[in-house]
C-alpha cells in the first residue's frame, strides 16, 4: 500500500454543504495511521513503512475540536469523502463518539457502516486523532451567531463562513440547529434575479424598500449611537396585500424564504422566542410575520429590547442563584408585517408616545395593482426554489471594502439628515435609512438587482412625511390635556377673586364653589389658575404614564406658566373650610383662549373676567 505524499493530499471534491466543488487539503494522520495514495485510512503494521491495515475505505479525518459552550460541550468536527455523495461534514459531542453504541449510530448516519472489530478500529482511530489534536492546539469556540464576526473580517450565514478570500463550511453551535438548515442556498442565481426584478416596476417602491432591508441590516453595526437595531412595520388593516411576500423576498437574499422553513418567524411565537432569534441573527435582517395580536405592553417591550440590542437576562438553569451570561445581542433591522397601526396600539394606553414612535418606521402597504395574479405567481413562485446566492456576492464585497463603506455610510446619513429634515428625536430613522439605501446602492452596483433606488427614496420620504403629520394629531398635547382637565373638573373648581374687602378686611365671597373635592382654584382678577402639582401628576399617570416634566415644559413653551409656578398656595382660602398650603402650578389664563374664565362652562357672572 503506497502512502499519500505532498500533492496527493490536495484534492478536489464536491461539498454537499456548499453545493459546489471545493479544494480540500487532507491533513496528516497521527502515527500509526496514514492516508493511502488514493485515499482511505490505514494503520501501520509492525512499523512497515508501506504496509498497513485498512481502517476505512475513504478519506475520513478530523478538522478541529470545537467547544460548544453551554450546549453540547466539546465536539469533534469530521469530514468524510464518499464516492457518490460528495464530502459530508458532521460534528458530534465527544461524550457520544467515545461511547461504542452512540458512536455506531452517529457513524452509520453519516455513511460509515462498520460493526464488530471493524467498528472498534474506526473508534480507535477517532480517539487517536482527537488525542493528537488536543496535544497540538486548543479547542475552537463554535459560532453561536450569524452575521459579522467580532473582528469584522468574516460574515457567517448558516454554515457558510464568508471572507474576502472565499467561502468555506464551518459548524455552528447546537443552540442554532433549528434555524441553521434554512440559511443555505439553492437553485439558480439568475432565476432569483428574475423574481426580484418585479420590484423594478413603478408602483413597487415601498415593497422594494422592504427588500432592500436585507442589505441595510449588514451595515447597522457601524453606527455608534446607542440604538442598536431598527424596526420597520409594513402594515395594512386588510390581509392579502402582499406584506408576507416582501418578507420572503428579503430573506431570500440569504436563505430559504418559504414560510415553513423557520426563517420567517410568526408573532404567535412567544415574545422571548422572537427576541432570542434576533440574538442568533445578529446582523442578518430578521422577519416577523403576522405581528397582529399585540398589546401596547408587548409592543413596548419589543421596541425596548430592539433599541437596546439585547435580550432579557436569564437565571442559570443549573439551579444556582446567578444570572447566565447574556449573549443575546444584535445589531440588525427587523421587518415585521402587521394589520396593526403601531401608533394606534401605543396610543391606546399611552397619551405621550412620541418617544416610542421614534423607535420604528412604519409604512402602509396597499394592494398592488401593477401585477395580475398570473404575473405575480410567475415571479414569486421562483423564490422557494432559488435563494441564498446574493449574500455571498454582497458579503464578500463588504468585507473587502469595509473602510470605504463606513465612510460612505456616514456621508449618506448626513445627506439624508439634511434632505429629509431629520430631527434629533428621529435619529433612528437617520441610521436606518442611510443603511438601507447605501446597502441597496452597493447591491445594485454589484449586479445583484437593477432596482432604481431614487424612486424608492422618494416614496419612503413621502410615507415618512405622512406619518409625521399623523403623529402630530395623535401625540400628547399639554394644552389640550390642560383644557380637558379643567372641563372634567368643573365641579371641583373654586372661582374666587383674590381681593380683600377694604371695609371688612375679609376675602371676597366665592363666585362659584366646588361641589366635589377641591382640585382647581381660579382667580379671575389675577387671571390665574392654580392646580396642585400632586393632583396633576396623578392625572397624567392615569392618562398613561405621561411625563410630568414634559407636560410642564410644554406649558412653559406656550408661555402660560406664571413665574411663581411651583410655589405654595392656599387652595381653600375663601371657603368655610380650611386647608394648608400646597405646591401648585400657577397658570396664566390671560392669553390662551380655551382656558380663559369666560370660555370655561362655569356658572358664574360673565363680567368677572
Amino acid at each position: 500500500m503506497l502512502r499519500a505524499k505532498g500533492v496527493d493530499n490536495v484534492i478536489q471534491a464536491r461539498s454537499e454543504a456548499l453545493g459546489e466543488t471545493v479544494t480540500y487539503h487532507v491533513p496528516d494522520f497521527p502515527f500509526p495511521y496514514f492516508r493511502g495514495k488514493n485515499g482511505g485510512v490505514y494503520k501501520t503494521i509492525d512499523n512497515e513503512e508501506d504496509e498497513g491495515v485498512l481502517v476505512y475505505d475513504y478519506d475520513f479525518y478530523l478538522v478541529d475540536i470545537l467547544n460548544d459552550k453551554d450546549a453540547s460541550g466539546f465536539c469533534a468536527w469530521f469530514k468524510i469523502h464518499l464516492p457518490q455523495d460528495g464530502v459530508q461534514e458532521f460534528i458530534a459531542p465527544l461524550t457520544q463518539l467515545l461511547a461504542r453504541d452512540e458512536a455506531r449510530k452517529i457513524l452509520a448516519a453519516k455513511g460509515i457502516v462498520r460493526n464488530g472489530k471493524r467498528l472498534d478500529n474506526v473508534i480507535d482511530y477517532i480517539m487517536a486523532v482527537i488525542e493528537n489534536q488536543q496535544r497540538q492546539k486548543a479547542s475552537t469556540p463554535m459560532y453561536k451567531q450569524y452575521g459579522w464576526t467580532q473582528d469584522f473580517k468574516k460574515i457567517l450565514v448558516g454554515n457558510r463562513e464568508i471572507s474576502a478570500f472565499g467561502i468555506k463550511f464551518v459548524p455552528v453551535s447546537d443552540d442554532i440547529k433549528d434555524i441553521n438548515p434554512a440559511l443555505g442556498k439553492k437553485g439558480s442565481y439568475d432565476l432569483w434575479k428574475k423574481a426580484i426584478s418585479v420590484y423594478e416596476r413603478p408602483g413597487m417602491e415601498l415593497r422594494a424598500f422592504g427588500f432592500f432591508c436585507a442589505f441595510g441590516s449588514f451595515l447597522m453595526p457601524f453606527f455608534k449611537s446607542k440604538e442598536k437595531s431598527a424596526v420597520i412595520n409594513l402594515y395594512n388593516p386588510e390581509s392579502g396585500q402582499g406584506k408576507s411576500t416582501i418578507l420572503q423576498a428579503m430573506t431570500s437574499v440569504y436563505g430559504n424564504p418559504a414560510m415553513n422553513a423557520n426563517l420567517i418567524q410568526l408573532w404567535g411565537d412567544t415574545g422571548n422566542a422572537v427576541i432570542n432569534r434576533m440574538g442568533y441573527m445578529n446582523n442578518l435582517a430578521a422577519a416577523v410575520d403576522e405581528f397582529t395580536k399585540v398589546t401596547a405592553d408587548q409592543l413596548h417591550d419589543y421596541l425596548k429590547f430592539m433599541t437596546t440590542g439585547r435580550g432579557k437576562n436569564r437565571m442559570d438553569s443549573s439551579g444556582k442563584n446567578k444570572e447566565r451570561h447574556n449573549d443575546t445581542v444584535f445589531n440588525l433591522i427587523s421587518v415585521v408585517s402587521s394589520n396593526k397601526d403601531f401608533r394606534t396600539v401605543i396610543f391606546s394606553e399611552n397619551a405621550k408616545a412620541s418617544g416610542e414612535m421614534a423607535r420604528f418606521l412604519q409604512i402602509r402597504i396597499d394592494e398592488d395593482k401593477t401585477l395580475t395574479k398570473e404575473e405575480a405567481d410567475e415571479y414569486f413562485e421562483l423564490l422557494p426554489d432559488n435563494y441564498g446566492h446574493a449574500v455571498e456576492v454582497y458579503a464578500q464585497w463588504l468585507i473587502a471594502n469595509i473602510d470605504s463603506v463606513q465612510v460612505k455610510l456616514k456621508e449618506t446619513q448626513v445627506s439624508i439628515d439634511k434632505a429629509w429634515n431629520i430631527t434629533g428625536r428621529e435619529r433612528k430613522y437617520s441610521a436606518t435609512l442611510a443603511a438601507v439605501f447605501l446597502g441597496a446602492k452597493i447591491a445594485r452596483e454589484l449586479g445583484i438587482h437593477n432596482i432604481d433606488p431614487v424612486p424608492v427614496q422618494l416614496a419612503v420620504k413621502k410615507a415618512l412625511e405622512v406619518s409625521r403629520e399623523q403623529l402630530k394629531h395623535q401625540d400628547f398635547d399639554a394644552m389640550e390635556t390642560l383644557t380637558a382637565f379643567l372641563h372634567e373638573n368643573l365641579k371641583n373648581t373654586l372661582v374666587i377673586n383674590s381681593q380683600i374687602d377694604s371695609r371688612s378686611n375679609l376675602q371676597e365671597a366665592p363666585l362659584l364653589k366646588p361641589i366635589n373635592e377641591l382640585r382647581v382654584r381660579i382667580e379671575p382678577d389675577n387671571k390665574l389658575i392654580y392646580i396642585p402639582c400632586s393632583i396633576m401628576r396623578q392625572h397624567l399617570d392615569d392618562l398613561g404614564n405621561v411625563d410630568y416634566e414634559d407636560f410642564v415644559k410644554q406649558l412653559k413653551d406656550n408661555k402660560i406658566l406664571h413665574r411663581m409656578s411651583g410655589e405654595n398656595k392656599i387652595m381653600h382660602k375663601g371657603l368655610d373650610i380650611s386647608g394648608g398650603k400646597q405646591r401648585c402650578l400657577w397658570i396664566d389664563n390671560s392669553t390662551f383662549e380655551d382656558i380663559k374664565t369666560n370660555n370655561l362652562p362655569l356658572d358664574i357672572p360673565r363680567s368677572v373676567n
